[in-house]
C-alpha cells in the first residue's frame, strides 16, 4: 500500500516517513509557502492512503488569511476525488475545535472553534465529511516533545525551554484546561488510523488534560527546576477551556506511550550532560 504525507518537513511529520513503509512525502522545501505544499502537484501512480498534516501555524492564520487557507484544502480534497485509487484520507486535526466548553468531551459533542486556527480545521473536517473521500480525522492535542524541527512555540515546550534558560514565564488564565499529546504518540495516531481506525470516523487522541498551572508544576517537578519567576497576566483570557476523552481511541486498542513527566525527565537527563 502507497502512502502520501503532506507536510513531512513539519514537526510531526518529520518523524512519519521511517514509521510506515512504502511512503513519500510531499512537501514545500525550507523557506517555500504552505500554499506551495499542496498546489499545482500530481499525486504519484499507486497512491491508495493520504495523510494530510500540511497546514499554517495557529499564529499564522489570521481573519486576512483564513478563507484562504481553506480553499486550498479545498481544492486538495477535490483533486483527491479525481483519483479512485484512493482507499483513505488521514486528516490531522486539533481538540481545538472544541473550543471552550466545560465537562469531558467527545467525538459525540459539540464542536465550538474560538480561533482561526479551529475554525480553518473544522472547516477540512466538513470539507471531508461531505466528500466521496473514505476519510480518518485524528483530533490530537497540543504537541509537545523534541523534534526536528522543533517548536518552541507549543505550550510545554516553551515552558521547559524558559525553566532550563532561568527565564520568567508568562501565563494568562492560569487554570484553562487542555489536552497534550506527545509528538510521538501523535504519529503512532497517524499510524493506528492508517492501519486500523474505521473508514468515515472521527477519533480524538488525547494524551492528558491539565490546566497550565499543572502543566508547569509537572514540567518544574520533573526538569527539578523552577522558572525565575511565574508572571500571571490578568487582563488576558485564553479562548480555548476544554477536557477530551480518548476512550474510544483506547477502546479500539491504542495507548498512550509518553506522557509529560517523561518527557521532561528526558530533558533533565539531556541538560545534566550538556
Amino acid at each position: 500500500m502507497k502512502v502520501l504525507i503532506t507536510g513531512v518537513l513539519g514537526y510531526v511529520g518529520s518523524g512519519l516517513l521511517d514509521l510506515i513503509p512504502e511512503s513519500e512525502g510531499l512537501d514545500r522545501h525550507p523557506g517555500s509557502s504552505f500554499q506551495s505544499c499542496i498546489s499545482d502537484f500530481k499525486i504519484p501512480a499507486g497512491v491508495e492512503t493520504v495523510i494530510h498534516l500540511a497546514d499554517r501555524r495557529l499564529e499564522e492564520l489570521n481573519a486576512e488569511n483564513l478563507e484562504h487557507n481553506i480553499s486550498l484544502h479545498e481544492k486538495f480534497i477535490r483533486q483527491l476525488e479525481q483519483h479512485p485509487s484512493i482507499k483513505r484520507v488521514i486528516f490531522s486535526s486539533s481538540c481545538s475545535v472544541y473550543g471552550y466548553q466545560s465537562g469531558e468531551l467527545t467525538e459525540e459533542s459539540s464542536v465550538m472553534a474560538t480561533s482561526f486556527y479551529a475554525k480553518s480545521k473544522l472547516a477540512v473536517e466538513n470539507l471531508l465529511q461531505t466528500s466521496s473521500l473514505p476519510y480518518v480525522i485524528c483530533r490530537f492535542g497540543t504537541a509537545f516533545g523534541v523534534s526536528q524541527p522543533m517548536r518552541w512555540d507549543l505550550l510545554p515546550n516553551a515552558m521547559g525551554k524558559h525553566i532550563c534558560n532561568k527565564e520568567p514565564i508568562e501565563l494568562y488564565d492560569p487554570n484553562s484546561m487542555r489536552p497534550y499529546t506527545h509528538v510521538s504518540d501523535i504519529r503512532r495516531g497517524l499510524v493506528f488510523a492508517l492501519e486500523r481506525a474505521p473508514l468515515r470516523s472521527v477519533l480524538n487522541f488525547a494524551g492528558e488534560n491539565v490546566s497550565k498551572t499543572d502543566l508547569l508544576d509537572q514540567i518544574s517537578s520533573s526538569l527539578q527546576k523552577r522558572p525565575l519567576r511565574v508572571d500571571i497576566n490578568t487582563d488576558k483570557k485564553d479562548v480555548r477551556h476544554y477536557c477530551v476523552s480518548s476512550k474510544a481511541v483506547c477502546s479500539q486498542g491504542f495507548s498512550f506511550q509518553n506522557s509529560i513527566q517523561s518527557e521532561f525527565s528526558r530533558w533533565k537527563e539531556i541538560y545534566a550532560k550538556n
